[in-house]
């Protein structure tokens, strides 16, 4: 393949979340603190705002999976038992070639599944790959892997991501470098002058010379 952008990686903020936390039932007050001291149903659509302690403002809002998102998550796993548990051992690594057979295609294009997943997805030609490679609401990081560096780079301008690697990974972060996404994946910079430059403001200061000669 003579040049491949990493579409879905500029389309998924890459992020590492706790997905779950365990603690013991008796743990009243670990429950208090996180759900405002009541316990909601997953079928109440409660959101739960989260509030910034030094300020009191709101930070974001966090909502539990409905009951429809669990049954669905759970006939998606039962639907890929079968294929997996009919695979050989030696031959499971192949499973991902598969997973398009078992999974709804627009989940697993546009959505993190936080597995061993990876779509291919097929095109015509660079145009066609920079459009899938931006048909995203996200853009924190993607790549672009291409013999010739300069055609790289072109396709690289046309990505709307915060940061392209050229023939190198997506996950990548230097302390010097402004580290940041577009679109749904935020906005501002963190890292070097450009992570000074998102907490300060510019400001013009002069001293007056009195020996300065005014002509008028």
């Amino acid at each position: 393949m003579d040049i491949l952008p990493l579409g879905h990686g500029a389309a998924i903020c890459r992020a590492l979340p706790g997905q779950r936390l365990t603690a013991r039932t008796e743990n009243g007050r670990l429950t208090e603190l996180l759900i405002e001291g009541e316990a909601r149903p997953a079928s109440s659509g409660h959101i739960t705002a989260r509030e910034n302690p030094a300020n009191g403002q709101p930070a974001g809002k966090a909502a539990a999976a409905s009951v429809a998102d669990a049954l669905a998550a759970v006939a998606a796993a039962e639907a890929a038992f079968p294929a997996w548990a009919a695979t050989p051992p030696t031959e499971r690594r192949r499973l991902l070639n598969r997973t398009a057979d078992i999974m709804d295609a627009k989940s697993g294009y546009a959505e993190e599944s936080f597995g061993p997943v990876k779509p291919i997805i097929r095109v015509r030609d660079e145009d066609e790959a920079v459009r899938v490679a931006n048909d995203t609401e996200y853009g924190l990081s993607a790549a672009v892997f291409s013999q010739d560096v300069r055609r790289a780079m072109r396709v690289a301008e046309r990505i709307e991501s915060g940061i392209v690697h050229i023939n190198g990974p997506t996950v990548n972060d230097e302390p010097q470098m402004p580290f940041g996404g577009v679109k749904g994946s935020g906005f501002g910079r963190f890292g070097g002058g450009a992570g000074i430059a998102e907490f300060t403001s510019l400001r013009w200061v002069t001293i007056e010379d009195p020996a300065q000669h005014y002509p008028f």
